[in-house]
Parts: structure tokens; C-alpha cells; sequence
């Protein structure tokens, strides 16, 4: 799987470092869920589905738990609507278009 370049990532991940480590290398995080863009798609999934299904989704960020990452994933779409992203722009291997220069981090 493909990491963005900028993350959002929710409150509750602790150690940042080790969820990228075992999301290169295809181990899954016991309740971590990811934000995904797939085929101009977004869509919050498990580690554990992405891992065992093999395919390369673009992962946008993650957050402990289902509900907590949908959340992330409304305040991930709110930020970049108030930012005016262009939703029309992405092209699959350009996350760049997407994220408007707008650098999204650990929510305050």
C-alpha cells in the first residue's frame, strides 16, 4: 500500500512510527483503520482487509478504531472543502492535487 505524503491521523495512534513500519512491510495493527482513496474513491477500511487483500490503495491517514477514523475521515473532507480542494483534479498516482498544500497532522 501507498502512504501519502501528509497524513491525518486521529488522536488515539500513539506510536506513529511503528503503524508506518508494519503498514510497509503488509502487517496488520490490531483496531487500526485507514482512510483510502482507491479509483477516485474515499473509504475507511481495516488494516487487516488491507493487508490480506493485496491491493495498492493511496492511504490518506488512520485512526484507532471504526468510528473514530470516520470521524477523521469527515474532518479530513471538511478541512480540504474550507481549503477549496478540487475533488475533479485526482489522477491516481497524484495525491498531490488532492491535498491542496494544506499540511494535515495529529488534530489539535
Amino acid at each position: 500500500m501507498r502512504l501519502a505524503k501528509t497524513l491525518y491521523i486521529t488522536q488515539s495512534v500513539q506510536d506513529l512510527g511503528t503503524v508506518i513500519y508494519a503498514l510497509r512491510r503488509n502487517i496488520p495493527v490490531f483496531r487500526l483503520w485507514c482512510i483510502c482513496l482507491e479509483n477516485g474513491r474515499l473509504s475507511v477500511q481495516s488494516s487487516r482487509s488491507l493487508c490480506l487483500r493485496g491491493k495498492d490503495p493511496l492511504v490518506l491517514g488512520f485512526g484507532m478504531g471504526q468510528a473514530e477514523t470516520v470521524e477523521g475521515l469527515v474532518a479530513f473532507v471538511e478541512a480540504q472543502a474550507a481549503a477549496g480542494a478540487d475533488w475533479s483534479l485526482y489522477q491516481r498516482d497524484t495525491a498531490e492535487k488532492l491535498f491542496c498544500g494544506i499540511e494535515a497532522g495529529k488534530e489539535a
